[in-house]
């Protein structure tokens, strides 16, 4: 648990100050679920879960395909298909990204949708925008400038002030 450190020794009358690094992250730093350890217990629940989506994404998507509803094949396959890669993606069995590779691969092979329609979106200037900006958001989280830039907001003068009147 947080625990505050001492505060350096300053004179009486000025405000203690706060360690902002140690309230911030509570003493721990950020880890991915991939840098965590796990217990055998989650070790065995996680084996698990991704074991019954690995067998659970297709069967969902099978049964809900031979259901006698009311709706154009094109639109049943692609809702089959979107349920089976929700299962994937909710059970882990192949990482999230690979998981909607299946579903775009499933789409093509069965007809749903010519490949030119269903990979045009994968050329998008708008996808490559995000995808870099995921990317520099992720190197910054990793190499700390995201936490730097915030602490160097925080120690703006006036910035961790109170505002007048309180």
């Amino acid at each position: 648990m947080y625990t505050q450190q001492p505060a350096p020794t300053e004179d009486p009358g000025s405000p203690q100050r706060t360690d902002v690094r140690a309230a911030l992250l509570g003493g721990t730093t950020f880890r991915s679920l991939s840098e965590q350890t796990l217990s055998p217990r989650e070790e065995k629940f996680e084996r698990t879960r991704q074991t019954i989506g690995l067998f659970l994404a297709p069967a969902i998507a099978v049964v809900f395909a031979l259901l006698p509803l009311n709706l154009d094949l094109q639109q049943h396959m692609l809702a089959a298909i979107l349920l089976g890669v929700i299962v994937l993606w909710i059970c882990e069995p192949v990482p999230i990204p690979i998981g909607g590779l299946i579903g775009v691969a499933a789409i093509v092979i069965l007809g749903v949708a010519p490949a030119s329609a269903v990979l045009a979106p994968f050329g998008s200037t708008t996808i490559f925008t995000f995808i870099g900006a995921f990317i520099l958001a992720q190197a910054m989280l990793k190499h700390g400038i995201a936490q730097r830039l915030a602490f160097a907001v925080l120690s703006l003068p006036g910035v961790g002030n109170p505002p007048t009147g309180w």
